[in-house]
C-alpha cells in the first residue's frame, strides 16, 4: 500500500457528517469536519454546521494504516476518488481550512455590527477587503467600499464578515 501523510476526502450520507466523524475517530483514523457557523432563523443561538456539508477528511494513523475499514463505516458514503485515485489534501490546505474555519466562527453570529464598525469580508470577490459598516440587521451588513475611486454601497451577507 502506498503511503500518503496528507488526508483522505471522504464524502458523508447526508446529514450524517457528525455520525460518520465520531465512527471514524472510534476506529483510530484522525478525522477533521471543518465546522462554520449557522445561519440563525431565530433568537436562539445556531449550532456550528459543517463547512462543507457531506465532505469530511480522515488521516491513517499507526491504530488506523489502512484505507478499507471506511467505506463500510457507519454515515460514510464513499471515499472521493478521481478516477482510480483517492483524493488526498495535503496538511498546508488542512491547515487553511482550520484557519479560516478558526476565523469563520470567531466572527460570532449575524447582527453584530453597528454603523461605524469596520469589517472585513471572508470570502467571495471582495476576500480580504475591509471597510467601514455603513448599516446592517441579523442578515445583511451594507459595507462603504472605495471602487474606482468613489465610495460605494455594497451589500453583503453578515455570516462571511469579520470584525476587525
Amino acid at each position: 500500500m502506498q503511503t500518503h501523510d496528507g488526508w483522505l476526502v471522504i464524502m458523508s450520507k447526508p446529514k450524517a457528517e457528525l455520525d460518520a466523524k465520531h465512527q471514524l475517530g472510534n476506529q483510530g483514523f484522525d478525522v477533521y469536519l471543518p465546522m462554520g457557523p449557522a445561519r440563525a432563523r431565530s433568537q436562539t443561538p445556531a449550532q456550528p454546521v459543517p463547512l462543507f456539508p457531506r465532505y469530511l477528511f480522515a488521516r491513517l494513523t499507526a491504530a488506523a494504516p489502512s484505507v478499507m475499514p471506511i467505506r463500510s463505516t457507519r454515515g460514510v458514503s464513499q471515499v472521493v476518488r478521481f478516477g482510480t485515485q483517492m483524493a488526498w489534501a495535503t496538511d498546508p490546505l488542512i491547515q487553511q481550512i482550520q484557519e479560516f474555519e478558526a476565523r469563520l466562527l470567531a466572527a460570532g453570529t449575524p447582527g453584530r455590527f453597528k454603523s461605524g464598525d469596520r469589517a472585513e469580508v471572508l470570502s467571495g470577490p471582495f476576500a480580504g477587503v475591509t471597510a467601514d459598516v455603513l448599516k446592517s440587521d441579523e442578515a445583511r451588513v451594507v459595507l462603504l467600499l472605495t471602487i474606482l475611486g468613489g465610495q460605494q454601497p455594497v451589500s453583503f451577507n453578515a455570516d462571511i464578515l469579520a470584525p476587525v
